[in-house]
């Protein structure tokens, strides 16, 4: 379930990047028109089956084949050697370190001021503008233009 729910919000993703027709490195603070072509209607004559195909029934006569192959009943054995282990004495020097369990306290310093962090990188974003006043379509996505507007860090 979670696969194809994943699916769909990659198909709507994509689908939604690749509808736009804005350009693909804008500059920012500038602003595109896009603009629409009317749909076009025509008619068209399309033939429909009526009869389904799958009621056609088509035999086949079987085929038989003779194949000749040869078996392995045994198969080879495997040899095993044990070959006995070597035991030695060996000297070894090392040294033991005895400042683990030694603890020492520092005294905590603090300096006076401050420090700016950026916890947002500047990026910039599409907008779409408000519709013009002297526009006569009825439709509300006429009359309007795409701004990439930056926004600051």
């Amino acid at each position: 379930m979670k696969k194809i729910v994943f699916f769909l919000a990659l198909a709507m993703t994509v689908t939604v990047g690749f509808s736009q027709d804005l350009p693909e490195n804008p500059e920012p603070g500038k602003c595109y028109v896009r603009c629409k072509t009317p749909d076009v209607y025509k008619n068209e004559s399309v033939q429909v089956a009526v009869s389904p195909e799958y009621k056609k029934i088509i035999t086949y006569p079987a085929e038989y084949k003779t194949i000749q192959k040869k078996v392995l009943i045994k198969e080879a054995g495997e040899e095993i050697k044990v070959i006995p282990a070597v035991w030695g004495t060996q000297e070894v020097t090392y040294y033991e370190k005895e400042d683990g369990t030694k603890i020492e306290v520092d005294e905590a310093t603090f300096l006076q001021g401050f420090e700016t962090v950026e916890t947002r990188a500047a990026t910039a974003s599409w907008e779409m503008s408000e519709r013009m006043p002297d526009c006569e379509s009825t439709n509300p996505d006429d009359c309007r233009y795409w701004c990439y507007k930056p926004v600051p860090a």
